[in-house]
């Protein structure tokens, strides 16, 4: 038990695991990338009513002129922050900020998540 080495605020611990059978072994609990990402079809996740593009439709009815506030916000994110995605709280690293007018008007931010989740 970690209790054993009397640890206090601050500390860090370094462990080692020689067990080649853990989930340890070979980065599993490291690398995400060896973790089979989930998928969802176009189709399904436009039947769910939770889907960004639906929040943001709202948001859009709500308020015409949210998306010049959303600039503000874009602005102060910065590609590798950490972030927190409020709706499902999962957490993940941002890789995108900006524009994709291909896809939609607004802001747009691009977070991988640490769990194989989302699209």
């Amino acid at each position: 038990p970690t209790g054993y080495f009397s640890p206090l605020d601050g500390y860090t611990l370094h462990i080692t695991d020689l067990d080649p059978h853990s989930l340890s072994a070979g980065g599993g609990l490291e690398d995400v990338n060896l973790v089979k990402k989930y998928e969802i079809s176009e189709e399904d996740y436009l039947k769910r009513e939770d889907n960004f593009r639906a929040w943001k439709e709202a948001k859009k009815r709500e308020d015409p002129s949210c998306e010049e506030s959303y600039k503000e916000l874009a602005e102060r994110i910065t590609v590798g922050d950490r972030c927190e995605v409020t709706l499902g709280g999962k957490r993940g690293e941002v890789r995108y900020v900006g524009k994709i007018p291909a896809i939609a008007a607004g802001w747009w931010v691009g977070v991988q998540y640490d769990e194989p989740v989302g699209k």
